[in-house]
């Protein structure tokens, strides 16, 4: 422990960043409401009132209009995908915005201690990442073959995959930056325990996906899946000391699986090369479990040596 507590000293974690600024409890509290706010409301009126735009574009009868609410996919991929991704530039605004004026400090600083970002890092993040969900979905596919189907048109799948190229690191990175940054930097005024901060990054990432209709299929299975995702995240963000490697494994995850293989339950339709006949939420589980000890084992052990957890006021051993 002793030995552990020396290495915290000499390299701080993007924890510490926090307190640059302004880092009281009341702040992360106004901060909270003000980005959920920017997000959620103005970024909602936003989202609207470029559907409504998509539709009159596109000639679309008021009764069409009015299924688009329950349904903005009748729009097509691309002003769907746009439609849907709107509220995060809202989202990475009000966050930008709450760190700025509610705590005084840079937007950087929700990223690294570090006076810049290590986008190296962040690519490091992306390759291992996309490496795996690339290796899972050529092994899933051998494996059972009957339950996909390849429809790729190059004419649509081009322009969607430039577009989401531009687009989905954007809402990834905003999610980044709020659920391990801001909230764990938030969380940490509670407990710097690496244990508490994973389990409250976790679940918080876990409660807006409630919505995604692919929890319909097993709700306590795909909950926990975002659950792990998140947690995982935290967890290697505190142990590397910043939250780049998760700003890059999102961004993979994310973009990759959109344009990889889709499914009829997916929350965002996309022209992918391969469908999916199911939703198969168990195998979803045990795959990201998987890839979360492979990722580990490939960033923090095969690459040279472990790094220490960011705080370690809970022993690792």
């Amino acid at each position: 422990m002793e030995n552990q507590e020396i290495l915290i000293q000499e390299e701080p974690s993007y924890l510490d960043a926090a307190k640059d600024g302004k880092s009281s409890g009341w702040r992360y509290i106004a901060g909270t409401f003000s980005i959920l706010f920017i997000w959620l409301i103005l970024g909602g009126i936003a989202t609207a009132f470029l559907m409504i735009i998509f539709a009159v574009v596109q000639g679309l009868s008021l009764t069409d209009i009015t299924q688009l609410i329950f349904d903005p996919s009748l729009l097509g991929y691309i002003p769907y995908y746009l439609v849907l991704n709107t509220g995060f530039l809202f989202f990475i605004f009000g966050i930008w915005l709450s760190v700025l004026l509610i705590h005084r400090r840079s937007l950087r600083s929700l990223v690294t201690w570090k006076k810049s970002v290590n986008w190296r890092r962040i690519g490091v993040g992306f390759a291992i990442w996309g490496g795996l969900i690339l290796i899972g979905t050529i092994l899933e596919y051998l494996v059972w073959p009957e339950s996909f189907t390849v429809n790729f048109d190059a004419r649509i799948f081009i322009p969607f995959a430039v577009l989401a190229i531009l687009i989905t690191p954007i809402q990834t990175t905003a999610e980044e930056l709020f659920f391990r940054g801001y909230l764990v930097q938030g969380g940490s005024l509670i407990s710097r325990n690496w244990i508490f901060l994973s389990i409250w990054s976790g679940v918080l990432f876990a409660l807006p996906h409630f919505s995604n209709p692919e929890v319909a299929e097993n709700i306590v299975v795909v909950m926990l899946t975002f659950f792990v995702l998140g947690a995982f995240l935290a967890y290697i963000s505190l142990k590397d000391g910043t939250i780049e490697l998760a700003i890059g494994v999102h961004a993979a995850n994310n973009l990759l699986a959109g344009l990889l293989v889709t499914f009829p339950e997916s929350v965002l339709p996309t022209p992918a090369i391969l469908t999916t006949t199911h939703f198969e939420p168990v195998y979803s589980l045990i795959s990201m479990l998987i890839m979360c000890t492979l990722m580990y084992l490939l960033v923090f052990v095969w690459r040279g040596g472990t790094k220490r957890v960011a705080e370690a006021e809970t022993s690792m051993g």
